[in-house]
C-alpha cells in the first residue's frame, strides 16, 4: 500500500459520488451512493488489514508535494 493515496481515496470517493448524483435520477443516485460506500467500505477493511498493532504510531499518513 505504500505510495498509494487510500486516505485521499477515501475522502475523494464519496465527495465526486455526492456531486454526480445531483446529476442522476433517484434511482442512478441511489445505485451510485450504494457503490461509492462499498468501496469506501473496502479501502477501510484493506486500511484495517494491513494495520500493524505493534507498529509505529503513525501507520497511514500522507505527504503533499510541497
Amino acid at each position: 500500500m505504500q505510495g498509494f493515496p487510500i486516505l485521499s481515496v477515501m475522502l475523494a470517493v464519496p465527495a465526486v459520488a455526492a456531486i454526480a448524483c445531483l446529476f442522476l435520477n433517484a434511482q442512478g443516485a441511489r445505485m451510485l451512493a450504494l457503490v461509492a460506500t462499498l468501496v469506501d467500505f473496502v479501502l477501510g477493511i484493506v486500511l484495517w488489514m494491513n494495520f500493524d498493532i505493534g507498529g509505529a504510531q503513525w501507520q497511514y499518513v500522507e505527504h503533499a508535494p510541497g
